[in-house]
């Protein structure tokens, strides 16, 4: 199994510590990896995340993450993205 290795925890204990603290628990997470082995898909969303995307990510991918799963999407303007709220 992979890991989504970060300086000081990976982002499976970070993922986890988030959802035991009731401020950051409501936070949607989209994990980013290298990892593709699908124990490490299945565990980050067992532990809440809304999805899964491998380096480099994929903006559409990042998008459709985000249309189906939260109430955020992506917008570009000037070659700046930005992330907001949307609009119903």
């Amino acid at each position: 199994m992979g890991r989504c290795v970060m300086p000081r925890m990976d982002g499976f204990e970070l993922l986890e510590q988030m959802r035991v603290e009731k401020l950051l628990d409501s936070i949607p997470v989209v994990m980013c990896s290298t990892s593709t082995y699908q124990e490490d898909i299945s565990r980050a969303k067992d532990l809440g995340a809304r999805g899964c995307l491998t380096k480099p990510p994929d903006f559409e991918r990042l998008r459709s993450i985000l249309a189906t799963s939260t109430s955020l999407e992506i917008s570009e303007m000037d070659g700046t993205y930005r992330l907001r709220r949307a609009v119903a």
